[in-house]
């Protein structure tokens, strides 16, 4: 058996892709823009997109708001709870 080291660099590519915000925050970015997208366009979305719903899906507009709602209310938990607990470094200092 032989031996050797080796060594590890960085992928900067992949650090600057790094999305450093909650799956809340992501997700209510992403389904506003998906609104905005659909409100927009009248409804009328591509094909491949439209594969899981009907063309001229009148519930999609409130089910999008609801899903908006929804994740709205866990981001403001988030946030709440962060704000309501100190950083680490500063709970390691009060010890």
């Amino acid at each position: 058996m032989g031996s050797g080291t080796i060594e590890v660099k960085p992928n900067i590519a992949a650090l600057t892709t790094l999305d450093a915000r909650t799956d809340a925050a992501i997700i209510v970015d992403q389904l506003t823009a998906a609104y905005k997208t659909y409100t927009a366009s009248s409804g009328n979305v591509p094909e491949r997109v439209r594969i899981a719903r009907p063309p001229h899906d009148t519930a999609a507009p409130p089910r999008i708001l609801q899903q908006i709602s929804h994740w709205k209310g866990v981001l403001a938990s988030e946030k709440r709870a962060e704000s309501a607990s100190p950083p680490a470094s500063v709970a390691a200092t009060k010890s």
